[in-house]
């Protein structure tokens, strides 16, 4: 799990662009085209290597009535995903 202070970003060689409030996003090494839901979306924008993950959290809590700790464990995978695939960065 991440610490919480890492601030993602999203990869400059990404292309995506955001349909009826979805995110639709296209990995050039992969050749794989994701779309992301609402959550995913949200994260995906805030992704801008200015906030960290636990101010991506707290925008979750808020916007979505989850609880802290969910979203917490939520949010570190779903970027931890998007790390590994390449598709976001993260600084410290």
């Amino acid at each position: 799990m991440l610490s919480g202070n890492e601030r993602p970003h999203r990869s400059s060689d990404t292309a995506f662009r955001v349909v009826d409030g979805e995110a639709v996003i296209v990995s050039p090494k992969e050749g794989v085209v994701r779309v992301l839901n609402n959550v995913g979306t949200s994260i995906w924008q805030m992704s801008d290597g200015k906030k960290s993950i636990k101010e991506l959290v707290e925008k979750i809590v808020e916007e979505f009535d989850v609880e802290r700790s969910i979203a917490l464990a939520d949010v570190s995978h779903f970027v931890g995903d998007l790390v590994k695939a390449e598709l976001l960065q993260l600084k410290e």
